[in-house]
């Protein structure tokens, strides 16, 4: 009788950002290297501190020999978080993290608000409170008014995802504020090279 092989035991963990879960667990997948991962809520940065206790809580329940790698941009960064090698992404947030870097995302970022796949997605909930919400008068002149010094909206395909029914939420989303939508091609290749350099560092 052949033994099927037990799962891996984990070389590191990544701690992700819910907008980033897909691609960055496609990215994980891909290098080959055993890993777990714990996500958190997109939603969290609305409350930066929140976040930071959250994300600093989940060091105690890791082993604390096992390097953590940070899906997160310049829009977190990790204190007091013991002695262990943690490394973030080399991008000012998570839609530079998807465009490839922050020269892409500097690029188109004039009077643009970017929505990653996540965020098409949901936007509801994010920015409504509840996935069900139903825009009434209310709630559109509110979006209207957030939205204001924008011109477009940017919806980043990341190429991991089912881009239908993102597609149908984000268009949803413009023609409340009365926003052009526009799509642009992401790539994967700034999480590659910054997981690839976190491994090289050993």
């Amino acid at each position: 009788m052949v033994k099927t092989p037990g799962p891996q035991k984990p070389r590191f963990a990544i701690l992700a950002c819910r907008s980033l879960e897909l691609e960055m667990r496609a990215v994980a997948v891909e290098s080959g290297v055993p890993f777990f991962m714990r996500v958190f809520s997109s939603r969290c940065h609305r409350d930066p501190e929140g976040l930071g206790r959250a994300i600093e809580k989940s060091f105690g329940s890791i082993e604390t020999n096992l390097p953590v790698f940070l899906a997160y941009g310049n829009c977190f960064s990790p204190v007091n978080a013991g002695v262990r090698k943690i490394q973030g992404l080399s991008a000012l947030n998570c839609a530079a993290a998807l465009l490839g870097g922050n020269d892409e995302y500097e690029r188109l970022a004039e009077a643009s608000y970017f929505l990653t796949p996540h965020l098409a997605a949901g936007w509801k909930k994010y920015f409504l409170g509840t996935a069900d919400a139903v825009p009434d008068k209310n709630i559109k002149r509110r979006l209207s008014k957030w939205f204001a010094p924008i011109d477009k909206f940017i919806l980043i395909d990341s190429g991991v995802r089912d881009l239908s029914p993102v597609v149908a939420s984000a268009r949803e989303l413009s023609e409340i504020v009365e926003k052009p939508l526009l799509g642009v091609r992401g790539t994967l290749d700034l999480l590659r090279r910054d997981l690839n350099d976190f491994h090289a560092k050993g």
